[in-house]
């Protein structure tokens, strides 16, 4: 066992507790004596196998474990099961688990090994017998594996020290399955040790083959090499019976016609269907703490029914925004939904899906994902669509997911970014788990924003979009994004929700749309797809604020402090921005080219500030100014106060049809400077 510290330092007196604990199970003994015999034929079982003994006198020191039963009356063999309670605090206040490391996680995750097991023709379940008690504990380390124990009240109490891994114990998941792992590492054949190390999920055994021949390998190998390390395989189930046509050890084998469960799923290996439990039970008062546990009864680890178990999800959100506590009971409009969910919850068990998603011999393989989003929820599905030497095309749903939508408000395009994302993930995760070649890869959306963006250099993106299509990319190389009609985007069932009846008759839910059963070039126009930046110019940019806060004050100060300094920098960056470029963003719609220049004996009006309009004083241009480009932006003119140098923007040139009189005017302009003189 590996341990953070030092036992025999951390742990502290443990035989009190774990012998009041004892009494108090011999008193449920007394009140049920079936208990106690099953108990005890568990025990003698424990010790014919050497997986216990008998200890003479009471060690210095040691950790005592309680024990207890768990009754599994669903289970195929042993009905009965004693856990042993490692968690129990000694004296010091730590327990055995507090100071073990648990260990990492070294097999592959449930949710992969049931993709897997989707994708094989022949397939092929069973467990390791008594995993845990397999494997053996150090001797010098046994010493924290004690347990009280006596089949009779008249006797004194023995003191049993248990030899091998112990269930209850924080490392015990880590130390049986590094062993499985250490075979497969040591066995020679690759393919079996592959299933080895990645088609067991603890004790649980799911593989399969695409023929016969090598399913049988499989079983005879895995069989061979488990029992070589004392690691036997029972409780076979196949939906190939000839399997075990030429094996004479029946005590391996169970009922194939009989439903068993696949890591949570119930499997019929006759009809090759999965089906679902939903065993829901009407709480005497709905309460939130009620809805959360019926609805977690649904177990679906690959989504297949998230178009109705969203429904509830959905109706738990409302109820949670709602603050009620967790044993308040809920309004009665809620209690009206509840009920009525629950009786079509019913029908989840009349739902059965086939376990296989590809054809016979597939020529091409190709996944094809849909995301949709609602306001209530977005949704991904993802399927297989294989193709046979035939032409014959499959079509089949792998896996779903549907999330709902967060609470506080957000546009339906982001919500859909969402689902995009939910779905890039959900084919990373395919992808990595199927372990075969993917010819073509297809990411369907019915938002042309969402496809847009995808395409959009994320540096002209929000944060909150950005962050996400970079995401997207990253997850998903090689793919195609491609624009799909509402109307034929099953994603569409899992973002709305809808009932167990409508799910079961629904060919788009479970075979997807019907033009992925046709030759590509019968799939939807591929659209052009904008490239569509959510903002050019970030707010925060042009004012270095939120546009909701106040403005600052104009910094006049002769001598500013830093703050002051470098609001000053700011204010002064964004007037030349304002100025010199924000203003040059809006089209011009007039005055795009030069109507008429300024000419000496043009008659003008000189505009005054302070005056008003009509009291704007004429005059006559007689002198101009001309720049180095040759423009002319400052002239002289005279009116009835004299000659005023005016810049040209400042002046309103009145129109005229007869050409400039310069005579005139030379002697207008000398006939003021007479009278000056």
């Amino acid at each position: 066992m590996p341990f953070k510290e030092s036992p025999e330092k951390a742990l502290g007196n443990s035989y009190y507790i774990a012998k009041k604990c004892f009494l108090n199970l011999e008193k449920k003994f007394a009140k049920n004596p079936s208990l106690k015999i099953k108990y005890k034929e568990f025990i003698d079982e424990y010790a014919n196998l050497g997986h216990l003994r008998v200890l003479k006198n009471k060690p210095e020191f040691g950790y005592y474990m309680p024990h207890h039963a768990v009754i599994r009356e669903k289970s195929e063999t042993t009905k009965l099961r004693v856990v042993f309670n490692a968690s129990c605090k000694t004296s010091s206040g730590k327990s055995l688990n507090d100071i073990q490391m648990v260990g990492p996680v070294i097999q592959s995750d449930l949710i992969s090994i049931l993709l897997r097991f989707r994708k094989h023709k022949y397939v092929l379940t069973g467990d390791i017998e008594k995993m845990f008690r397999q494997t053996e504990i150090k001797e010098q380390q046994r010493h924290l594996q004690l347990i009280l124990w006596r089949d009779d009240e008249t006797k004194p109490i023995d003191i049993l020290q248990l030899n091998t891994v112990t269930y209850g114990t924080a490392s015990a998941p880590f130390l049986s399955t590094r062993c499985l792992l250490q075979l497969a590492k040591e066995c020679e054949d690759k393919s079996i040790a592959c299933v080895i190390e990645n088609d067991f999920y603890a004790d649980d055994l799911n593989t399969g083959s695409e023929t016969v021949e090598g399913l049988k390998y499989i079983y005879r190998e895995v069989v061979a090499t488990l029992d070589s390390a004392q690691l036997p395989l029972r409780k076979f189930r196949t939906n190939c019976p000839s399997l075990f046509e030429n094996d004479d050890d029946t005590a391996k084998f169970v009922d194939f016609n009989k439903e068993s469960s696949v890591l949570g799923l119930i499997w019929c290996p006759k009809s090759d269907n999965l089906l679902f439990s939903t065993d829901l039970q009407h709480s005497a008062q709905i309460t939130k703490r009620s809805v959360i546990s019926t609805t977690a009864k649904v177990f679906d680890p690959l989504g297949l029914l998230s178009p109705c178990i969203i429904v509830p999800k959905i109706l738990l959100q409302q109820l949670w925004s709602a603050k009620l506590d967790w044993d308040d009971p809920v309004p009665a409009e809620f209690c009206k939904d509840w009920s009525s969910l629950l009786k079509e919850f019913s029908y989840l068990s009349d739902i059965n899906i086939e376990r296989w998603v590809l054809c016979d011999n597939p020529k091409t393989i190709e996944l094809h994902c849909f995301v949709d989003a609602s306001q209530q929820a977005y949704a991904a599905c993802i399927y297989l669509r294989s193709e046979d030497c035939t032409g014959k095309v499959t079509v089949r749903l792998l896996c779903a997911k549907a999330r709902v939508a967060p609470m506080n408000p957000t546009t339906i395009p982001r919500l859909e970014l969402c689902g995009a994302l939910l779905g890039a993930r959900l084919c990373s995760k395919v992808l990595d788990s199927l372990q075969c070649n993917i010819s073509r890869k297809v990411l369907w959306s019915d938002s042309m924003v969402v496809l847009g963006w995808v395409q959009t250099p994320p540096r002209d993106l929000k944060v909150f979009v950005c962050n996400r299509v970079n995401e997207i990319n990253q997850l998903t190389p090689g793919f195609d994004f491609r624009y799909v009609p509402t109307d034929q985007n099953p994603a569409d069932m899992g973002s709305r929700g809808v009932s167990p009846k409508q799910l079961k008759a629904s060919s788009l839910w479970w075979a997807g749309p019907l033009f992925l059963a046709n030759d590509p070039t019968c799939w939807p126009t591929q659209q052009q797809i904008p490239s569509l930046p959510e903002l050019k110019i970030p707010r925060h940019f042009l004012v270095g604020r939120p546009l909701t806060s106040l403005p600052s004050a104009p910094i006049n100060t002769k001598s500013p402090n830093r703050y002051q300094l470098i609001e000053k920098i700011r204010q002064d960056f964004w007037q030349r921005w304002r100025r010199e470029f924000v203003a040059e963003l809006q089209q011009r719609t007039k005055w795009k080219t030069r109507q008429h220049e300024l000419r000496v004996g043009d008659l003008v009006i000189l505009k005054e500030e302070n005056v008003p309009p009509l009291q704007w004083r004429l005059g006559r241009v007689t002198r101009l100014y001309p720049g180095t480009d040759g423009v002319s932006r400052v002239a002289d003119v005279m009116s009835s106060r004299g000659t005023v140098r005016r810049a040209v923007n400042k002046m309103c040139i009145l129109p005229s049809s007869a050409p400039a009189d310069t005579t005139l005017i030379n002697d207008d302009k000398d006939a003021a400077e007479n009278k000056e003189a």
